[in-house]
């Protein structure tokens, strides 16, 4: 938003060069208009830091259950860069066990996790919130996880 009201201002000022016309300055500016547009300025900044995007990073601990209503639980070891995310996924207490390769992305505070397990593909999608992520599994089973 910042870059438009910058963009408006230059555009204003050529058309004012190119048509003769004088151009207006912030001096010039009435009181109530300069105080608008800071207003709007400080809004947008607000609104850009509300939507920073939330840090993933660290030592997870997971619960979901799984198609067979099994539960299971997995310890993430989740490295951030900016939105996205990389790390392994230590999978424990069932028929597929090991360490796997996660990927993933965090935009504002929406995650996305994938891991392959062998020929299991698992996606998560939820919210970060603190030290706390849940959320649900691409067939709509819950899962959680607690940052350690």
């Amino acid at each position: 938003m910042k870059l438009f009201w910058v963009a408006v201002c230059a555009i204003a000022a050529v058309d004012a060069q190119v048509n003769g016309s004088p151009t207006t300055t912030a001096d010039a500016l009435t009181p109530s208009f300069a105080n608008t547009l800071a207003l709007v300025a400080t809004q947008e900044s607000r609104a850009e830091d509300g939507n920073a995007t939330a840090s993933a990073s660290g030592i997870w601990l997971m619960t979901w259950t799984n198609e067979k209503g099994d539960v299971r639980h997995a310890t993430l070891d989740i490295r951030q860069g900016g939105e996205a995310l990389s790390g392994t996924a230590h999978v424990q207490g069932g028929p597929v066990n090991g360490t796997f390769r996660l990927t993933g992305s965090v935009r504002g505070n929406r995650i996305a996790l994938g891991v392959k397990a062998y020929w299991h593909h698992a996606s998560f999608t939820g919210i970060v919130d603190g030290s706390k992520m849940s959320g649900s599994t691409r067939d709509g089973r819950a899962w959680s996880a607690a940052h350690e």
